[in-house]
Formats: structure tokens, C-alpha cells, sequence
């Protein structure tokens, strides 16, 4: 038996919940160990790409001693290195 005084459950649909989600940023970032592990090469081959090749993703300096680089432009650089 239910309460007629209780109040009504409201439903949002998932379309609605998804509507309403906070806008969330999606740059992900690697420092640079990581970043050239998931290159598949050594840290110092990966500063050497970052020194020589132009056409390397830019590093983004947050701190003095922080450097960290966009993992999609890793990944799509990397794409592209195995195109040609």
C-alpha cells in the first residue's frame, strides 16, 4: 500500500541525465616518460624526436619542472609516422 501523500518519484531518461552533465575537458596528457612509453621508444629517443623532428608534438610546460604533451597529438603523430 502506498502513501497518496508521498511525492512522486520524478524519471529522467538517460537522453535527459546526459543533458544535464557537466562539461568536462578531455585533454589527456603524459609526461614525458610516459609519453614516450606509449611511443614504444626510450626517454632520451623521445627528447631527441622533441629536439630534431618539427613536425613532433609541442610540449606544454605547466610548471618549471612539469612538461607534459597532448596524448591525441602523440597518437595521431605516431599515425601518421607509419603512413609514410
Amino acid at each position: 500500500m502506498t502513501d497518496s501523500k508521498a511525492p512522486a518519484v520524478a524519471s529522467t531518461s538517460v537522453s535527459q541525465q546526459a543533458s544535464r552533465a557537466p562539461i568536462v575537458n578531455t585533454f589527456q596528457s603524459a609526461r614525458p616518460k610516459a609519453a614516450a612509453s606509449l611511443l614504444g621508444v626510450g626517454v632520451s629517443t623521445f627528447w631527441r624526436w622533441v629536439k630534431e623532428r618539427e613536425d613532433f608534438p609541442k610540449a606544454r610546460k605547466l610548471s618549471s619542472s612539469c612538461t607534459v604533451f597532448d596524448v591525441q597529438e602523440l597518437m595521431a603523430w605516431r599515425d601518421a609516422q607509419a603512413k609514410q
